[in-house]
């Protein structure tokens, strides 16, 4: 089984809450830009700012981040 990147998992779980990156990004306190790059694997964001994202998708950091 293939090994989802961060920004999948970032995605999947996203969608699966309904929500869109405007409203992950309203609710984490980052900017849609920050959504958007995480879900496309272009760019990690701070770890803070995982954290927040994280937490609104109610998944772990090693989760979000690896």
């Amino acid at each position: 089984m293939a090994k989802l990147s961060s920004g999948t998992r970032v995605r999947q779980r996203r969608e699966a809450l309904g929500i869109t990156r405007e409203q992950l990004g309203r609710a984490a306190g980052v900017s849609v830009s920050t959504i958007a790059r995480l879900e496309l694997s272009d760019k990690l964001p701070t770890t803070g700012n995982l954290l927040k994202i994280a937490r609104v998708l109610d998944l772990s950091l090693d989760e979000v981040a690896a």
